[in-house]
């Protein structure tokens, strides 16, 4: 019988998993389309279509780096104790073309997944 670990990492906080999930993305889309259509009649449709779009990436990107911080001191605390996020897959596995993402944690001499 194999053994398993529980490797218990750090829990993301719910704006990551907010992200993970692209949720913000979403809700910049939402706010994007109606904004557009009304900018299209005032300045046209190309101008509208870059502005909104630069808006649009501009916040995502604000998220990320708001986020940033939160995200580098929970890896650092899960490298303090050895654990590091990974992906997986086992020779012969039936995942084809796809990994396993999980915890790695390292120890003299082993890796435990």
């Amino acid at each position: 019988m194999q053994r398993h670990e529980d490797l218990d990492p750090e829990p993301r906080g719910w704006l990551e998993k907010a992200q993970d999930f692209n949720i913000p993305t979403f809700v910049v889309i939402g706010f994007a389309v109606p904004v557009s259509l009304s900018l299209r009649e005032a300045i046209g449709f190309w101008p509208a279509v870059a502005l909104v779009t630069l808006v649009s990436i501009s916040v995502v990107l604000l998220l990320g780096r708001i986020l940033r911080p939160q995200q580098l001191k929970r890896i650092a605390a899960d490298a303090e104790r050895g654990l590091f996020e990974c992906a997986h897959r086992e020779r012969g596995s039936t995942l084809r073309g796809r990994w396993v993402l999980g915890y790695v944690k390292a120890e003299p001499g082993k890796f435990l997944f």
